[in-house]
């Protein structure tokens, strides 16, 4: 994840009057997706990068994919019980 700071000036009228730098919109927290580089706000750790919700479900569809039907039945047999091997 890529955290920065920036500057979200709004603009305030001169009726109201500029804070400066006490502005809570001065140095805004903003944090970017390491894979697409996206604002998001819910980050996901995988494979020492921080991903937003987007790229993880991308990342984990390819991944599952390059698996074999014999690799998808051990991980799911040890996560759940409702999949059985039956021979016809």
């Amino acid at each position: 994840m890529m955290i920065k700071y920036e500057n979200d000036c709004v603009g305030c009228p001169p009726e109201i009057g500029c804070l400066g730098s006490s502005c809570p919109q001065k140095n805004v927290l903003h944090t970017y997706c390491d894979r697409c580089g996206d604002e998001a706000r819910l980050f996901y750790s995988f494979d020492d990068e921080q991903l937003c919700e987007d790229c993880l479900s991308a990342e984990i569809n390819e991944w599952w994919s390059s698996l074999t039907i014999t690799e998808r039945r051990e991980i799911c047999a040890k996560e759940c019980d409702f999949i059985k091997e039956v021979e016809i």
